[in-house]
């Protein structure tokens, strides 16, 4: 009798586990149903943003830019064919992704933390910065950035952006003098020109363009930034082995060169993009 109760118990365990085995691999293969299609189909249908990364050529009917070269890199490496899907905003491009419209948002994206509950992201591709201005050649009175915050500089921006925001943030001692949002770049430096401002914050984007355009150049304080921006591409919510095979891609890629030279067709004079370090330098 004794021994019919310990068979039964014992299939009444094994029932258990095997019924939460089932529902916990079930679970699983649900969290990471994309990246088993992925794998299993060879392919990988791309969301792309119309950033300055990413644009769609009329002519070709391609996607190009900075996105296309980058992934078309990590497909050839992972084996998987590229397709670019739908065009998508900021605004809907987690929607997206949860109604299964495509694989992944493959433009290079800074995402929020408030965000990052509708989507898994991967480690950074790279950074961008805002950085810290002044003309060419001429003397500066300090060499770090930290420096400032003193009552004697006047910091230059444009009106209601991000680098007036990050000016008053860090730097509270110093004066503020803001274009009207209506004034362009030229304006911003003009203020260093007529002396009215030491310094001008800005983005490299804006720091090339103005030294394309104009024979009076500038020059980052140093080269420390004020503030980084990480870049990374999206998958939908709890793909976390996708997530980890797209990481350990990113980090052979930074590894063995790939990302620098996918960076350096859209940034020959690495001025924009901030690259992550390997472990030797």
């Amino acid at each position: 009798m004794f021994g019919r109760h310990l068979i039964g118990l014992a299939l009444l365990i094994a029932t258990f586990s095997t019924a939460h085995i089932t529902v916990a691999a079930a679970q699983s293969d649900t969290d990471n149903i994309t990246y088993l299609r992925i794998f299993y189909h060879k392919g990988i249908r791309c969301g792309y943003i119309e950033t300055p990364f990413s644009w769609h050529d009329k002519e070709t009917k391609q996607v190009m830019g900075l996105a296309s070269s980058m992934m078309e890199t990590f497909t050839h490496n992972l084996g998987i064919n590229l397709r670019w899907e739908e065009q998508i905003t900021f605004g809907n491009m987690t929607a997206g992704l949860t109604e299964n419209r495509y694989d992944a948002v493959c433009t290079p994206t800074i995402f929020k933390v408030d965000g990052a509950r509708n989507g898994t992201y991967t480690d950074p591709l790279f950074f961008t910065g805002i950085f810290a201005y002044k003309l060419q050649g001429q003397e500066s009175q300090i060499t770090n950035i930290r420096d400032l915050n003193r009552s004697e500089f006047v910091l230059t921006f444009k009106q209601g952006s991000n680098e007036e925001k990050l000016a008053k943030k860090l730097y509270p001692k110093a004066k503020k003098l803001a274009v009207p949002s209506k004034g362009t770049l030229k304006d911003v430096i003009k203020n260093m020109i007529d002396g009215t401002a030491q310094y001008a914050v800005l983005s490299p984007s804006d720091a090339v363009e103005y030294n394309q355009q104009n024979d009076t150049k500038i020059e980052k304080l140093n080269d420390e930034p004020l503030r980084i921006f990480p870049y990374r591409l999206a998958f939908p919510a709890d793909e976390f082995r996708l997530k980890h095979i797209f990481d350990l891609t990113i980090e052979d890629m930074i590894n063995n060169g790939q990302m620098d030279a996918v960076l350096d067709l859209y940034d020959e004079n690495r001025e924009l993009y901030i690259r992550r370090k390997t472990p030797f330098r």
